[in-house]
């Protein structure tokens, strides 16, 4: 029950989501936000909720960044960390994990565990 449609739109209330988007000449901070503002586009009360952290994800210097939004699934408050990385060839590797805020102290470990067991093979 975690995952469906909204207007048409793809949605989902508790999860990981894993993608990539190209961005060969961007350095990874650069993707990080270009990628954060396209996320802003199509959800308006995306914002901020803390600094970005430097780290790593899959062995590969890495960004964490803390977000929080309003679901258009269910109205309520959420709670969203994001992780970028680079892949070899300059791709913008992400992972998000997304949660109600009501719900977030449980599933925070969870996308935490997911981050840290990502591995690369390029």
């Amino acid at each position: 029950g975690g995952y469906g449609a909204v207007n048409g739109q793809s949605v989902f209330t508790h999860g990981v989501q894993a993608g990539i988007v190209r961005h060969e000449t961007h350095g990874l901070e650069e993707a990080t936000e270009e990628l954060i503002a396209g996320f802003a586009r199509s959800n308006p009360r995306l914002a901020r909720a803390g600094n970005a952290a430097r780290g790593t994800l899959g062995g590969r210097s890495a960004i964490r960044v803390p977000l929080t939004n309003v679901s258009e699934a269910t109205g309520a408050r959420e709670r969203i960390l994001l992780y970028t990385t680079q892949l070899r060839n300059g791709t913008l590797f992400y992972l998000i994990g997304v949660a109600p805020e009501s719900d977030w102290s449980t599933y925070q470990p969870v996308i935490n565990r997911v981050a840290s067991s990502i591995r690369f093979t390029q």
